[in-house]
Protein backbone atom coordinates (compact mmCIF):
# COMPACT_ATOMS: atom_id res chain seq x y z
CA UNK A 1 0.00 0.00 0.00
CA UNK A 2 1.16 3.45 -0.72
CA UNK A 3 1.69 5.99 1.99
CA UNK A 4 -1.29 8.00 0.69
CA UNK A 5 -3.57 4.96 0.85
CA UNK A 6 -2.46 4.19 4.42
CA UNK A 7 -3.25 7.76 5.43
CA UNK A 8 -6.77 7.61 3.94
CA UNK A 9 -7.63 4.13 5.25
CA UNK A 10 -8.63 5.26 8.79
CA UNK A 11 -10.90 7.98 7.33
CA UNK A 12 -12.57 5.50 4.99
CA UNK A 13 -13.09 3.05 7.87
CA UNK A 14 -14.69 5.77 10.02
CA UNK A 15 -16.96 6.79 7.14
CA UNK A 16 -18.03 3.14 6.62
CA UNK A 17 -18.77 2.74 10.34
CA UNK A 18 -20.79 5.96 10.33
CA UNK A 19 -22.89 4.84 7.35
CA UNK A 20 -23.39 1.40 8.89
CA UNK A 21 -24.50 2.89 12.21
CA UNK A 22 -26.99 5.18 10.44
CA UNK A 23 -28.45 2.24 8.53
CA UNK A 24 -28.79 0.19 11.73
CA UNK A 25 -30.25 3.16 13.63
CA UNK A 26 -32.79 3.70 10.87
CA UNK A 27 -33.76 0.06 10.86
CA UNK A 28 -34.23 -0.10 14.63
CA UNK A 29 -35.66 3.38 15.25
CA UNK A 30 -39.24 3.42 16.53
CA UNK A 31 -41.90 4.45 14.05
CA UNK A 32 -43.15 8.00 14.37
CA UNK A 33 -46.64 8.78 15.58
CA UNK A 34 -47.59 9.93 12.10
CA UNK A 35 -46.65 6.56 10.68
CA UNK A 36 -48.82 4.82 13.30
CA UNK A 37 -51.77 7.15 12.90
CA UNK A 38 -54.79 5.70 11.19
CA UNK A 39 -58.50 6.37 11.02
CA UNK A 40 -59.89 7.36 14.40
CA UNK A 41 -63.07 8.38 16.19
CA UNK A 42 -62.58 10.42 19.36
CA UNK A 43 -64.52 12.06 22.17
CA UNK A 44 -63.34 15.67 22.52
CA UNK A 45 -62.52 16.78 25.12
CA UNK A 46 -61.40 13.37 26.33
CA UNK A 47 -61.88 14.37 29.98
CA UNK A 48 -63.74 17.15 31.73
CA UNK A 49 -65.08 18.03 35.18
CA UNK A 50 -68.75 18.91 35.64
CA UNK A 51 -70.85 19.73 38.70
CA UNK A 52 -73.65 17.35 39.68
CA UNK A 53 -76.90 18.69 38.21
CA UNK A 54 -74.93 20.55 35.53
CA UNK A 55 -74.65 20.20 31.77
CA UNK A 56 -71.81 19.52 29.38
CA UNK A 57 -71.16 18.77 25.73
CA UNK A 58 -68.72 16.60 23.82
CA UNK A 59 -67.83 16.44 20.15
CA UNK A 60 -67.34 13.16 18.34
CA UNK A 61 -64.51 13.80 15.92
CA UNK A 62 -63.82 11.54 12.95
CA UNK A 63 -60.51 11.37 11.09
CA UNK A 64 -60.43 8.99 8.14
CA UNK A 65 -56.65 9.54 7.85
CA UNK A 66 -56.93 10.47 4.19
CA UNK A 67 -59.00 7.40 3.27
CA UNK A 68 -62.14 8.34 1.33
CA UNK A 69 -65.20 7.01 3.17
CA UNK A 70 -68.84 6.51 2.24
CA UNK A 71 -70.36 6.11 5.71
CA UNK A 72 -69.77 6.67 9.41
CA UNK A 73 -71.83 5.24 12.27
CA UNK A 74 -71.06 6.12 15.88
CA UNK A 75 -72.63 4.93 19.13
CA UNK A 76 -71.64 6.40 22.49
CA UNK A 77 -72.69 4.53 25.63
CA UNK A 78 -72.72 6.01 29.13
CA UNK A 79 -74.17 5.63 32.62
CA UNK A 80 -77.87 6.38 33.16
CA UNK A 81 -76.90 9.24 35.55
CA UNK A 82 -76.17 11.14 32.33
CA UNK A 83 -79.02 12.13 30.02
CA UNK A 84 -78.61 13.24 26.42
CA UNK A 85 -80.57 16.44 25.84
CA UNK A 86 -79.66 16.92 22.21
CA UNK A 87 -77.57 16.08 19.16
CA UNK A 88 -76.18 18.61 16.71
CA UNK A 89 -74.80 16.98 13.61
CA UNK A 90 -72.02 18.56 11.63
CA UNK A 91 -71.96 18.27 7.85
CA UNK A 92 -68.71 16.30 7.88
CA UNK A 93 -69.79 13.89 5.13
CA UNK A 94 -71.47 16.63 3.12
CA UNK A 95 -74.54 18.83 2.97
CA UNK A 96 -77.66 17.02 4.23
CA UNK A 97 -79.92 15.75 1.43
CA UNK A 98 -77.48 17.05 -1.20
CA UNK A 99 -74.29 15.04 -0.58
CA UNK A 100 -75.19 12.99 2.51
CA UNK A 101 -77.97 11.64 4.72
CA UNK A 102 -77.79 11.65 8.53
CA UNK A 103 -79.85 10.07 11.33
CA UNK A 104 -79.52 10.16 15.12
CA UNK A 105 -81.21 8.28 17.96
CA UNK A 106 -81.23 8.94 21.70
CA UNK A 107 -81.90 6.19 24.26
CA UNK A 108 -81.22 5.78 27.97
CA UNK A 109 -77.48 5.18 28.31
CA UNK A 110 -76.84 5.32 24.56
CA UNK A 111 -76.82 7.76 21.67
CA UNK A 112 -76.21 6.90 18.02
CA UNK A 113 -75.50 9.06 15.00
CA UNK A 114 -74.80 7.94 11.48
CA UNK A 115 -74.26 9.38 8.06
CA UNK A 116 -73.92 8.05 4.56
CA UNK A 117 -72.37 9.84 1.61
CA UNK A 118 -74.60 9.84 -1.50
CA UNK A 119 -72.25 11.76 -3.77
CA UNK A 120 -69.15 9.51 -3.78
CA UNK A 121 -66.55 8.86 -1.06
CA UNK A 122 -64.66 11.66 0.68
CA UNK A 123 -61.77 11.83 3.19
CA UNK A 124 -62.85 13.55 6.41
CA UNK A 125 -61.27 15.07 9.51
CA UNK A 126 -63.37 17.04 11.97
CA UNK A 127 -66.46 17.19 14.14
CA UNK A 128 -69.11 14.62 13.20
CA UNK A 129 -71.65 15.34 15.95
CA UNK A 130 -71.96 17.33 19.19
CA UNK A 131 -73.74 15.58 22.07
CA UNK A 132 -75.29 17.62 24.91
CA UNK A 133 -75.67 15.98 28.33
CA UNK A 134 -77.40 16.77 31.60
CA UNK A 135 -76.01 15.28 34.83
CA UNK A 136 -78.26 13.86 37.56
CA UNK A 137 -78.09 16.00 40.73
CA UNK A 138 -77.14 12.94 42.84
CA UNK A 139 -74.36 11.77 40.51
CA UNK A 140 -70.74 11.70 41.65
CA UNK A 141 -67.56 10.06 40.40
CA UNK A 142 -66.04 9.26 37.04
CA UNK A 143 -68.23 8.23 34.14
CA UNK A 144 -66.97 6.71 30.89
CA UNK A 145 -68.18 7.77 27.45
CA UNK A 146 -67.49 4.68 25.33
CA UNK A 147 -67.36 4.81 21.53
CA UNK A 148 -68.30 2.12 19.05
CA UNK A 149 -67.74 3.26 15.48
CA UNK A 150 -67.71 1.99 11.93
CA UNK A 151 -66.26 3.77 8.92
CA UNK A 152 -66.84 2.34 5.44
CA UNK A 153 -64.50 2.76 2.49
CA UNK A 154 -65.35 3.43 -1.16
CA UNK A 155 -66.40 -0.24 -1.59
CA UNK A 156 -68.61 -0.17 1.51
CA UNK A 157 -66.16 -2.33 3.46
CA UNK A 158 -65.43 -1.56 7.14
CA UNK A 159 -62.16 0.24 7.91
CA UNK A 160 -60.16 -0.47 11.10
CA UNK A 161 -60.69 2.46 13.47
CA UNK A 162 -58.90 3.60 16.63
CA UNK A 163 -61.56 4.52 19.19
CA UNK A 164 -60.61 7.19 21.75
CA UNK A 165 -63.19 7.13 24.55
CA UNK A 166 -63.87 9.98 26.95
CA UNK A 167 -64.58 10.51 30.63
CA UNK A 168 -66.49 13.02 32.66
CA UNK A 169 -65.71 13.58 36.34
CA UNK A 170 -68.81 14.61 38.30
CA UNK A 171 -68.23 16.62 41.45
CA UNK A 172 -70.74 17.53 44.16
Amino acid sequence: MTKLMRAKLPGIAVACLLVASLVVAGATAPATTAALAGPSVSIVPDTQEVAAGGTFSVDVEVDSAGIPITACNVTVTFDADLTVTGLTGADLLGTPYLDALYVGTIDVGEVSYGGVRIDGPVAVNGNFVTINFEVDAAAAGTYDLIIEATLRDANGDPIAVVKNDGQVNIVQ
